[in-house]
């Protein structure tokens, strides 16, 4: 920082408060670690995590590797619940996948979830504005659902046939507890970016150990099947 000669007391500290929040802005955006892509330097934009970066592979559920061998890109910090997880961990791949695919779609009006969509998809090599990445996407968020929520599995259709909520945690009968499902768990964590504690006071529930060692088994275990659908279960860390 160069600063002038002759500078008031109020100047000074406006000069250094910006320069403050040009620093802190740099390192939420992660700049200078590492390569990859990412915003502009800002206080409002999000923090961001440098990760190796797997989307879904064309014609099928499993995983392939978008980010450059080697490289790293800047993506939103990952939600406390992935944190457990080492960053090249394939759980924490897949849960990050299945976000990045929601945040996609959810920037698009209209998307269409049904197996017939993915059916239909554009021919191979034929530019068609992202519509075959929003097909992707909302393939991969569909069997997700369908395999968290236990739903059966369609050899004819390709997909998962819809069928009730699956609740990881139930009340007894006459609480005021309300029961909390799988895609609750699992979209509060990853997507609300809410705690446990947060989840259970929802939905009514005291904060227990007993209810929050409930719901991190449930949350483990369905974020280790969406490692499994993903093709990712190889890279999976038992440290």
């Amino acid at each position: 920082m160069n600063l002038p000669q002759v500078m008031t007391a109020q100047s000074l500290v406006s000069r250094l408060s910006l320069d403050l929040v040009a620093a802190a802005a740099a390192r939420r955006q992660g700049v200078g670690r590492g390569d990859g892509d990412r915003s502009q330097p800002s206080l409002a934009a999000a923090p961001v995590d440098l990760v190796e970066i797997f989307e879904p592979a064309p014609g099928r559920a499993r995983l392939e590797r978008v980010t450059t061998p080697g490289q790293r890109t800047a993506r939103r910090r990952a939600p406390a619940f992935l944190s457990r997880y080492p960053r090249s961990d394939g759980r924490r791949l897949a849960a990050e996948a299945y976000l990045a695919a929601l945040e996609r779609l959810g920037a698009v009006g209209g998307v269409d979830f049904s197996a017939e969509a993915e059916i239909r998809g554009s021919s191979p090599g034929v530019s068609d504005g992202g519509a075959t990445s929003r097909v992707r996407d909302a393939a991969l968020v569909r069997m997700v659902r369908g395999r968290v929520n236990r739903w059966k599995w369609s050899r004819a259709r390709r997909s998962y046939v819809t069928g009730p909520s699956r609740v990881v945690l139930a009340p007894q009968r006459g609480s005021d507890r309300r029961p909390i499902t799988a895609l609750d768990l699992l979209d509060g964590l990853l997507v609300e970016g809410l705690s446990l504690a947060e989840i259970l006071r929802r939905f009514g529930w005291s904060v227990q150990s007993k209810q929050r060692q409930k719901l991190t088994e449930s949350a483990e275990e369905m974020i280790e099947e969406i490692a499994d659908l993903t093709g990712l279960t190889a890279r999976i860390s038992r440290r």
